[in-house]
């Protein structure tokens, strides 16, 4: 950090010097009246040499032209090149999915309640699914819908919930079961 404002230090040096000494080697005017000092004589542009333009067949033009700049012959450009890639890519090896393990079976627990206080007697319940069988990938369904293997839903403290559950193996077993717990079970708070 410290070279870098070294460096900066240096070029303000560098140009501080240099616009003393141009200042320097201008004398100050003698008096108010003295004549402003003559305009350095400038160079005319240097106008861009003529080229002889090589006769072409009469073709349309394809791009447009600069602004400024008059069209004055057309032509046919042809350019070759090769393209070489290279490249190596790793295809990884198919991976077999598990071997069932035996026929598809399931149990649901509950394993939780807590009390839901946005609801009159509301709770939430908690419910475990432990599957065997199958090839170990499961796809847990309650009520329709697809849930995590722990998953939760309100219910009324008191009542009794029965729900439809399903799950389905990866290697195409399912099974579909309805489960009753009864208001006793719950053990809420």
């Amino acid at each position: 950090m410290r070279w870098r404002l070294f460096i900066g230090l240096s070029f303000f040096a560098v140009s501080m010097l240099a616009c003393s000494l141009a200042g320097a080697n201008q004398s100050a005017p003698s008096s108010a009246t003295a004549a402003p000092p003559a305009a350095a004589p400038t160079t005319p542009p240097i106008a861009p040499s003529t080229r002889s333009v090589p006769a072409f067949p009469t073709q349309p033009v394809i791009s447009a032209a600069t602004p400024g700049l008059p069209v004055t012959a057309t032509g046919t450009l042809t350019a070759t090149g090769t393209i070489t890639a290279t490249a190596t890519a790793t295809i990884p090896a198919p991976t077999k999915a598990p071997v069932s393990t035996g026929p598809l079976d399931f149990q649901v627990f509950l394993v939780g309640c807590r009390r839901d206080d946005s609801r009159e007697g509301g709770v939430i319940l908690t419910f475990k699914v432990e599957a065997t069988g199958g090839n170990g990938i499961y796809t847990f369904i309650r009520e329709g819908q697809v849930v995590a293997q722990i998953s939760e839903r309100p219910a009324t403290k008191g009542n009794a919930v029965i729900d439809a559950w399903r799950v389905r193996s990866g290697d195409g077993q399912e099974i579909e079961r309805k489960y009753r717990f009864t208001g006793s079970e719950f053990h809420c708070p």
